[in-house]
């Protein structure tokens, strides 16, 4: 029940955050931004009505089925590009959505999400 543009967003097979290879996410996440990454395994505390711009975040994992929200992608003119949404009402386990440079993700609710972060933020 989300959104997508194909390019910008993967729906994961694995059902616990346990079970996912975090290196191959890495480099899917890798070849999708175009550059280096480093994931922070710890969850994100992110804030009703908050957003994360590129560098501080390439692109998220998150969890679906996880606490409820919404996270959507924003181009800089303001236009959503993607929505996810979150709660335990979905099957979804996981998905991990990525920004393209000038994109920034915004929350609403509290998501359950982790970060991938750019290696060079300058990049």
């Amino acid at each position: 029940m989300s959104t997508q543009t194909p390019s910008q967003k993967v729906v994961l097979q694995a059902t616990r955050f346990q079970d996912i290879d975090k290196d191959a996410l890495k480099k899917l996440v890798e070849a999708n931004v175009g550059e280096p990454v480093t994931f922070d395994e710890e969850k994100a505390t992110v804030k009703d009505f908050g957003g994360v711009y590129w560098p501080v975040a390439s692109a998220l994992l998150v969890q679906e089925n996880g606490r409820g929200g919404r996270i959507q992608i924003h181009e800089q003119s303001g236009e959503c590009v993607l929505t996810t949404m979150t709660g335990s009402q979905f099957d979804t386990k996981f998905s991990v959505a990525w920004l393209k440079k000038g994109q920034n993700f915004r929350f609403y609710g509290n998501p359950s999400v982790w970060l991938f972060k750019p290696l060079s933020p300058d990049a």
